[in-house]
């Protein structure tokens, strides 16, 4: 966990051709998806193009 901080339980809805990516990749398709997420926000907060 980054951070530290608990989680937050949210409702998402993916392109099926998406969530069927991230599953073929194995089990942990819900964190990958956290994963992916926290990298972009790191690297937007990098370059300084966070909104």
């Amino acid at each position: 966990m980054r951070g530290g901080k608990r989680k937050v339980a949210v409702s998402v809805r993916l392109d099926p051709q998406v969530l069927d990516w991230l599953r073929s990749k194995g089990e942990g398709h819900l964190t990958r998806i956290n994963d992916i997420l926290s990298n972009l926000m790191d690297a937007e907060r990098r370059i300084g193009s966070g909104r």
